[in-house]
C-alpha cells in the first residue's frame, strides 16, 4: 500500500525500503496509517481500523522482527517458542483475512487519490513545458492528465472541462483556431 499510494517520491520509497527493518509496526505507524487515517469517515471504518491496529500490535508482540514465523530458533540457537506457547493457526488465518479485506477496501479508497495526484503531476509538467514554449510536450502532458480525468470523472466533470479549456488556449497560442474551437466545444 505504501509503495502504490504514498505521495513520497520513488527515491524516497526506495531509500525507505533499503533502510526498513522487519518491524511491521514501524511500517504501519510511519507509512501506512498516515495514509489511511484521513479516509476514515464511517463508524465501521474506524472500528475496522482499530481492529487492524490491535492485530498488528499482536503480531508485533509475537514476532517483532518477523523471524518467529520463519525460523523455529534464533541465531543464538534458542527456541523462539516455549513448548507451552502455541500459535492458533485458524485464529491467525481469520485475522489475516480481516486485515486483507481492510487493506483491499482502503486501497480502493486510495486509488482515486493516486489518480488525482498523477493527473496534477501531468498538469504541472504541462505548465513547465508551456513556460518554455514547448507546446508539443505540454499537449502530451495535458493529454495524459485528460485521459486520467476522463477515466475517473467522465466527460462532463468540471476538471475535464477545465483541461479542455487549458488545452484550447495552447492551440490559440499556436494560431490553431480550428482545434482550439473543437476543444472549447467539448468544454461546453
Amino acid at each position: 500500500m505504501y509503495l502504490s499510494y504514498s505521495a513520497d517520491t520513488e527515491e524516497e520509497k526506495e531509500r525507505y525500503m533499503k533502510n526498513a527493518s522487519h518491524s511491521l509496526w514501524h511500517v504501519w505507524e510511519n507509512k501506512v496509517a498516515p495514509m489511511i487515517k484521513p479516509l476514515l469517515e464511517e463508524q465501521f471504518q474506524i472500528y475496522e481500523y482499530n481492529l487492524v491496529v490491535r492485530y498488528i500490535k499482536e503480531f508485533q508482540d509475537l514476532d517483532a522482527d518477523s523471524f518467529v514465523f520463519r525460523y523455529p530458533i534464533s541465531k543464538a540457537r534458542k527456541q523462539y517458542h516455549a513448548s507451552s506457547r502455541k500459535i492458533n493457526i485458524a485464529g491467525l488465518m481469520e485475522k489475516m483475512g480481516k486485515i486483507e479485506k481492510f487493506f483491499a477496501f482502503n486501497s480502493a479508497l486510495l486509488e482515486p487519490v493516486k489518480m488525482h495526484r498523477e493527473c496534477n503531476n501531468h498538469r504541472n509538467m504541462a505548465h513547465v513545458y508551456l513556460e518554455d514554449e514547448d507546446f508539443d510536450n505540454s499537449m502530451i502532458s495535458y493529454n495524459e492528465a485528460l485521459k486520467i480525468k476522463l477515466r475517473w470523472c467522465g466527460e462532463d466533470h468540471s476538471d475535464v472541462i477545465f483541461l479542455y479549456t487549458e488545452m484550447s488556449a495552447i492551440y490559440m497560442m499556436q494560431d490553431n483556431q480550428k482545434q482550439a474551437l473543437e476543444l472549447l466545444e467539448k468544454a461546453t
